[in-house]
This record gives structure tokens, sequence and C-alpha cells, in this order.
């Protein structure tokens, strides 16, 4: 193995220690980033006589720092790893304003960063830019965001009128990469254009005046954009906040890419860690957190007929709100989600109708169908007119959108009171493809692309042993119905714990765990929510649900659990024999867990996805495992101690490039199981 340098297209002469090369994958939770970076600082002596061929790393790198500190030099590290293969090791940036010059010894020393975030994002990520603008940070040119034209309503009556004048939230994310990285580094997303609701903002002049441009127009950074929307749900259907990494498929060409959390924590095994000698074990006490605060900044309120929405309304409005987190077990640390940028509808409403200029500069953060360019119009848990904005980004949803960060479940808890039940399976239950059907199996029927089940009703029929309880007799076990006794607000939680066996390679089991909430003929959904399993990994699992909402006297809320067996793509299953099943656990429940005459909890911790434990050792990693690990940080990696899998991804991996040596911190849910 030797590495080969080239500066600028240059190959130069061997750096002094170029047998101390690192390279380190980082997943930085306060920045929401998966990086992979070279952690070393180079050092090159003069060298009057460099070999032919290569030019002296120490006399180039002077002439360009003498020219002038600011400029930069790229650098390319090759790994030659025998005569006939060579690769790319490492793609960087020699920032020229880093070098440091001993003049008495004739060397330099100088860090490296990479070609794309820490070079260019994290030193100007603070940086405003005005999205009206056509040249980057350099004066380059940008082509700047677009407008759109989006429909508004009253809340009053739901009548959609003017057209306000808004950026969408991913061309303005694409927009400020391309601004401060002068166009080195490229944007992409999946998830926040993954459904026709996407996120667009605005200035509060737009909307009084809808049919002008802004005089001001809108000044925004990249971290200031990104903080404000990991605060709130971009996705209808996936509750996780987002995240981002550099996709260096193309070194040349990095792409800064936000997607879901989860998005992250990939089921793909790349490698396997076995026969551990040293494991440490430890959970990350910083993120224990006591209490959780939620809300808008700025919201409104009043007798205007424009301020539809009651501020006052706890969970399930706008307004700061703090909760506390369940148990002892937490230190003085709390969670912020408190939105700078405006997402109150009265707000929204009282720029729009009343025309009021509290909020005239100040930035909005909209939910706005794409389907048809007009902001969305929410009822108010099936309760209409008036009409809401961003019911989607209220407080109960933000925190259910936060509650795999948090060790317990946090609400407002003062007892459920009479009206509150639990209820649990009987027995195991065991789902199968398999077309004997094992003795007391349930079967999954075949269709095309794999297998699909509704578990039928009723699901939760125990409401009586153990911790079981019907108070008031407002659940029916032989049907799996909730009934509302009163008007007010209600939570409803459980937990399914489930064992997946029988997978074989590129086969997924999909597994729902939710409940919906229902108008007493069982016809009109108000509101709904679900957990969601989807792997191809076999082991033990489980999905934890909660559900807070508004409820009327006589609605109907009901649990359900949906199954799906698949390959991805609709590809052929292995022939029979095969035997793929899930089985639910006796202890799995469904409960009320929060009434008007008690508090309501607002979110439930899923166990599967709280990663807070670290496990940390040391292994030899080959060259081209490293390799594979750098082209995919995000997979999963089982790692072995005793005779016991866990599993785990990154959190910090250092390999010495020259040894192999690896310092390895994994992340996972579980210390004990698979």
């Amino acid at each position: 193995m030797a590495f080969k340098f080239y500066i600028d297209g240059h190959l130069t002469d061997q750096p002094e220690n170029d047998k101390e090369l690192s390279t380190a994958i980082k997943r930085d939770a306060s920045l929401g980033a998966l990086l992979v970076t070279q952690d070393v600082n180079l050092v090159w002596f003069g060298n009057l006589n460099p070999d032919l061929g290569t030019i002296s790393a120490y006399s180039y790198l002077k002439s360009l720092w003498e020219t002038g500190i600011c400029g930069e030099a790229e650098l390319k590290i090759y790994d030659e790893i025998s005569d006939s293969v060579t690769y790319l090791h490492y793609t960087g940036i020699i920032k020229i304003a880093d070098l440091k010059f001993n003049l008495q010894r004739v060397s330099l020393s100088t860090s490296v960063e990479d070609n794309s975030f820490y070079s260019y994002i994290n030193n100007n990520k603070s940086i405003k830019a005005y999205l009206t603008s056509d040249k980057t940070k350099s004066k380059f040119n940008i082509t700047p965001p677009s407008f759109f034209d989006i429909q508004f309503f009253d809340s009053d009556s739901g009548t959609y009128g003017n057209e306000v004048k808004m950026y969408r939230v991913y061309d303005v994310f694409e927009f400020l990469i391309g601004a401060i990285t002068d166009n080195k580094v490229g944007f992409y997303s999946d998830f926040l254009q993954s459904t026709d609701t996407e996120l667009f903002i605005t200035k509060g002049f737009c909307i009084i005046n809808p049919t002008r441009e802004p005089d001001i127009p809108i000044e925004v950074s990249f971290q200031q954009l990104f903080d404000e929307i990991k605060k709130v749900p971009v996705s209808t259907q996936i509750t996780e906040p987002i995240a981002f990494f550099i996709d260096a498929t193309d070194p040349d060409n990095p792409i800064l890419r936000i997607e879901n959390e989860g998005y992250f924590f990939d089921s793909t095994e790349v490698y396997r860690f076995s026969d551990i000698k040293e494991l440490l074990m430890y959970a990350e006490v910083d993120k224990l957190y006591s209490l959780v605060r939620v809300g808008s900044d700025k919201t409104i309120d009043g007798r205007a007929t424009e301020y539809t929405f009651v501020e006052s309304t706890s969970y399930f409005g706008f307004k700061e709100e703090t909760f506390p987190v369940f148990g002892q077990c937490n230190t003085d640390t709390e969670l912020n989600l408190i939105n700078q940028f405006i997402i109150s509808s009265n707000a929204i409403n009282s720029a729009f109708i009343g025309k009021v200029t509290d909020f005239i500069d100040d930035i909005f953060l909209v939910q706005v169908d794409t389907s048809t360019n007009q902001a969305v119009r929410h009822e108010f848990y099936g309760q209409s007119p008036p009409y809401y904005y961003n019911i989607g980004l209220n407080n109960a949803n933000k925190l259910t959108l936060y509650s795999n960060s948090l060790q317990n479940n946090i609400g407002n808890f003062l007892g459920i009171g009479s009206d509150g039940f639990r209820a649990s399976l009987d027995q195991d239950e065991t789902f199968t493809n398999n077309p004997n059907v094992p003795g007391g199996s349930v079967f999954i029927p075949p269709v095309f692309g794999g297998g699909f089940l509704d578990v039928p009703q009723p699901i939760f029929v125990d409401d009586i042993t153990g911790n079981n309880f019907d108070g008031n007799n407002n659940y029916d076990p032989t049907t799996g119905r909730y009934t509302i006794p009163t008007d007010g607000n209600y939570s409803f939680g459980g937990e399914v714990r489930f064992t997946v066996q029988g997978l074989q390679s590129g086969i997924f089991f999909r597994i729902e765990y939710g409940c919906e909430h229902f108008d007493s003929t069982v016809t009109t959904l108000k509101s709904s929510s679900v957990a969601v399993h989807n792997s191809g990994s076999n082991g033990n699992f489980s999905l934890s649900l909660n559900h807070a909402m508004v409820g009327e006297a006589t609605d109907i809320v009901i649990p359900f659990i949906t199954i799906r067996l698949y390959v991805p793509g609709g590809g052929n299953f292995p022939s029979i024999p095969y035997y793929q099943a899930a089985t639910f656990q006796s202890i799995s429940f469904f409960e009320c867990n929060g009434t008007p005459e008690g508090g309501i909890t607002l979110s439930a911790n899923q166990s599967d996805n709280y990663r807070i434990l670290v496990a940390e050792f040391t292994e030899s990693i080959p060259v081209n495992s490293f390799r594979a690990i750098v082209n995919n940080p995000k997979a999963l990696y089982p790692f072995e101690k005793d005779g016991i899998t866990r599993f785990g991804w990154i959190k910090e991996m250092k390999r010495n490039d020259q040894t192999g040596l690896t310092q390895i911190k994994l992340i996972t849910s579980n210390a004990a199981t698979p």
C-alpha cells in the first residue's frame, strides 16, 4: 500500500507523515449530519530536487500563499494497493489561509477539509442570502429560485381567494447550497418532495399584498432554514425530522442530500464485527431530556373575525408550551422545538384577511398542496367551518415528530380518570405466508409483490387480566372499538412486540400499528396515527403508538395492525417450501391514556428507534471493506460479543489508513438482545 498525493492535478513529493493518514466517519447530532472526512495535518519539507514527474508541495503551496492567503488548492489522495490496482482514496481542499510555515526547518503543515461540507458549507452555513440574488458568495452566476403563486383562503369560510407569492422550501435549499459553495456542491432530496403537501415560505408583506413581489426580498441562511424545517413535520406519511449527508458517489461533484432521519439508519448490512474482545457500552446521557419546549415564537389572538383559531388551545395549537418527559431518567436538558418562522394559523389569516402588519417583515412557513398550488385547508378534527392553516405543524404533531428522540412518553399528565382502559392480546399470534399454515397460525394470502393482511378485529380482546382494565366499559373487546363518552381531549397509545423470522435476502416485512378516529357512524375519518416497521432483518422488534385528538361524544376509535410481506420492486419469492412469519406477543396492548378529566399523553417513545446507547470498541478493518463502509456509511452493522449479536449504526469511525486499525463507536437501541 502506498499513497500518492496530487495538488491541483500535480503529483507531489510525499508528505513527512503520509503513514499517519486516517479517515473519519462522524454522525453529528447537533448538525443533523453524517459526514466523511480526512483527519490529519499533513507535513511537507522543502524539496529542491523532487523526483522526476513530481513537484515540491512545499514550493507550490508557498507560492500560492505568497500570492494571497484567500485561495485554495485541491488535494487528491490515491491508494496504490498494487502495481495494477489504484483507487481514489480522498478528495479534499487545502485552504491557503490554513498553511503554517516553519522557516527554520523549511517545512509546512496544513489541515485538509473535504471538498463539500467542511470546506464550503460549514464555514458559510450562517451567512444569509437574498433569494432574489443572481450571484453566489464569490460573485459567480446563479439562478435564483422561482416564485409560485399560491392561493390562500379565508379561515372563517374556507373560501380560496388571492394568490400569494411564495418560495418552495426545496428550491430555497437548492439555491442556498449553490450560493454559499459557489455551485461546487449540489443538492437533492426525495423526502422534501415525497408527497403533494410541501412546505413553502414567504414574507408577511407578500401575504398582506398578494399581487406584489416583496419590496424587501427574503433573506435567509442555510442553518436558519435547516433548523426551522427540522422542527416541523415535512411529510404527511413519515413522521421523522430531517437530517443530511454528503453524497460523494461522484467525488468531483458532491451532493448535499436532505432526507428523513430514518433514511440514515439503513437496514442493509455492509460489514459484520465478530468476536469483539473489549466492548464498552454506555448511554449518551446528554440526550436524556427533562422537558420539551414546543410552539411558535409569535402567535396572535383576539376577537377579530380573522382570529378564527383559539390560541389558548393546548396541545393542538401553536402557542409556546412546555411538557415534561415522564419518569426520573433525565438530566437537566431541554429539547427546544420553538419555531422562529411564523406557523400560526391566526397570524397567517390575520395578514391575509385582516391586513394586520404586526409580522410584515417576518418569514412565514406554510403547508401547500402542490397538486393545486393552494395552501392546505385543514379541518380541526372533523369540525368545520372554520378552516385552518398548518394544523399539520401544530404542537401535537411536532411532539410526535420527536417521540423517538425521547426516553419516555411526554404530556401534561394528571391521571386518566375512569374513562381510560387498557386491553391486550389474549395469546401470542403468528402470521405466516406458509401455505401449510402451521398450527395456530394465520395465513397471509399471496398477492403480486408480496402478501398483505389486515389483522382481523377484534385484535385486543383482553381488558380484564393483569394490568388491563376498562373503567366505564367504553371499550368493547368483542369489536375492538372505543366509544368517546364526552367531548374533549383524548390520547390513545400502545405497543406491539413481535418476532420476525425466516426472512431471506431481499425479502421485507412491513408492519403498521395505528388507530383511526371516526364519527359515530364509522364513515368519516376524523384523525389517525400509525407507527411503521419496514425491514429485511429477522429478530425481535416493537412498535409504539400514541395519538392525541379532539373527540366528540359517540365518536369511535379503532386500533389496527396490517402486515405486508414483500420483495421490493415486485420480485419473486423463493420457491416453496418457505416460512416467513411474524409472531405478535400477548403483552402487546392498546389503551386510552388521556381523557378530558385528566391530562393527555402527547407522544410515545418508539423503543426500536430510540438509539441512545453507544457500543465502543477497536477493530482492524481491511481496506476494501472500509471502502464499502465509506460508500454506505448509513448501513446497519451487526456486532457480536460473547455469542450475542446486536445491531448498530455508525456514530463515529476513525481508521488509520496505513494499519487498518479502527476506533469504532456504534449507536444502538438495545443493550442486550438482537
